[in-house]
């Protein structure tokens, strides 16, 4: 895994002389679909909140990184590296058959089935029907459209995600404490500190699972993040467009124990030493008064 190593300069959005993380420009200049218009999951709609903090979960390439930007600031309780994002929805017709075409991850990793939210026993609620290069869903009940399915790779392993076809980019989940730091303000962070202008990449990380991505848990969040991404590209602060995914927050799957407070606990390795410090560094630049004692 790597992050950005290469710094460009911000316009006066973000006041002079801020620097964040950049890359060598892509050759990829397709902007990444924007999933913030599309009808809401209501499996998703009332994701549980953590007590009398709130969560904000952002996907910023290499979730090591991002983390330890994360942890340092003050009014978050904890920081937790994992993978969301990976769930396509079909469209149910009142039929039983829908073409998993448009799945990357079919005939690659093995598919779990979601129906309102419930997972799908595999022979008794569908099955998987294979013809020459077609993988067909094969639902062993009607599905009615208001009824919501999906397909995921679900509870992935690292390896998983890596492999680019399980559609799960690397997040970290952020609990925090609304009275002490705001949305606004880690939304401030999570732009600021990395290259939200490279689709799918950052640095030399290329793959979707490395994507920008905000995944918001309520209309407030959604709002924000969107207007935010707006202002970001009206005024230029960046060479490029940014093209930061926004999403409804799915299931959090929390990653690999070894992946959790990675720099804290290997802080001896040559990429994190190399990396991660002049985040930090420009953390304590720009933001200061909102950094732990």
């Amino acid at each position: 895994m790597r992050c950005s190593a290469i710094f460009c300069v911000l316009s006066i959005f973000f006041g002079a002389g801020l620097t964040v993380g950049c890359d060598t420009p892509s050759k990829t200049t397709a902007v990444a679909k924007a999933d913030s218009e599309r009808k809401l999951s209501q499996t998703f709609a009332n994701l549980e909140k953590a007590g009398d903090m709130e969560k904000a979960t952002f996907g910023g390439g290499c979730f090591w990184c991002v983390e330890a930007v994360f942890l340092e600031l003050k009014g978050v309780k904890s920081v937790k590296s994992g993978y969301m994002g990976g769930e396509t929805f079909l469209k149910p017709d009142g039929g039983t058959d829908y073409s998993l075409k448009n799945v990357v991850s079919a005939g690659y990793l093995p598919l779990s089935v979601f129906l309102n939210g419930e997972k799908m026993t595999e022979g008794r609620d569908h099955k998987f029907a294979v013809s020459g290069r077609k993988l067909t869903l094969k639902m062993a009940k009607p599905v009615s459209p208001e009824e919501e399915l999906y397909v995921v790779v679900d509870d992935p392993t690292y390896e998983q995600v890596c492999s680019k076809v399980s559609g799960h980019a690397e997040v970290i989940q952020v609990e925090y404490d609304p009275e002490v730091i705001s949305f606004d303000v880690l939304l401030q962070v999570f732009w600021k500190t990395h290259d939200p202008t490279t689709l799918n990449r950052q640095g030399n990380d290329v793959g979707p699972q490395y994507r920008s991505a905000v995944f918001f848990h309520n209309e407030s969040q959604r709002e924000k993040a969107t207007t935010y991404k707006k202002k970001l590209n009206e005024t230029k602060a960046f060479p490029r467009p940014v093209v930061t995914e926004i999403s409804q927050a799915t299931k959090f799957y929390v990653a690999e124990d070894y992946h959790q407070n990675y720099f804290a606990r290997n802080s001896g390795n040559p990429y994190c030493r190399m990396l991660i410090p002049p985040k930090i560094e420009k953390l304590k630049a720009v933001f200061g008064d909102q950094l732990k004692k």
